[in-house]
C-alpha cells in the first residue's frame, strides 16, 4: 500500500504466506473503512488489534498518529512505562526492581518513540564504568541482566 513501510516475511508454504497476506490485505481495509466512517472510530483499539508486523508500520499514518498517542510511544515517557510494568510485577527476583529504578532515573526524560540503540548503549558504558550505585562498576554480565529488565519493559 503506498506510504507504508515494506513487509518482508519468509514462509515455508505458499499456503502460510498466503493466509499472512489475506489477514494483513483484511485489516488493512479496516483502516480505509474506519478512515471513511462518519461515525467516531476508537483508533487505538483497532491499532491493538492489529498484526504486529502491520502495527509496526501503520504508526505514522495521519489516521493513527494523532489517537495513539501511549500506544504507540508518542506521549508514554520510559519511567511511566517502567512503572506501570513494576505495578504488575509479581515475580521473585527482587533486583530487578533496583535495575529498573536505575533505568526510569537515567532516562526519565525520554519517550518511548526516541529511545534509540545508543541510549542503551551510553547506558551500558555508564554501568561498566561507574556502577549503578556510583561506587565501582559492573560486571558485563551484570549489563546483560540490566538489558534483560528493560528488554522485559
Amino acid at each position: 500500500m503506498k506510504g507504508l513501510k515494506l513487509i518482508s516475511v519468509t514462509f515455508l508454504t505458499q499456503s502460510e504466506a498466503a493466509a499472512y497476506e489475506s489477514r494483513l490485505t483484511q485489516e488493512l481495509e479496516l483502516i480505509c473503512e474506519a478512515e471513511r466512517a462518519k461515525l467516531p472510530v476508537d483508533m487505538a483499539a483497532l491499532y491493538r488489534a492489529l498484526h504486529p508486523d502491520l502495527q509496526k508500520t501503520v504508526q505514522l499514518m495521519p489516521s493513527f498518529s494523532s489517537v495513539l498517542g501511549a500506544v504507540a510511544g508518542n506521549e508514554l515517557t520510559l519511567a511511566k512505562l517502567i512503572d506501570q510494568y513494576m505495578f504488575q510485577y509479581n515475580k521473585k527476583d527482587q533486583n530487578v526492581i533496583n535495575r529498573l529504578k536505575w533505568c526510569a532515573d537515567n532516562y526519565r526524560h525520554l519517550k518511548i518513540n526516541e529511545m534509540t540503540e545508543d541510549h542503551v548503549r551510553h547506558g551500558i558504558n555508564a554501568l561498566l564504568t561507574v556502577g549503578s550505585t556510583g561506587k565501582k562498576g559492573v560486571s558485563p554480565q551484570t549489563t546483560n541482566r540490566f538489558k534483560a529488565n528493560l528488554s522485559s519493559v
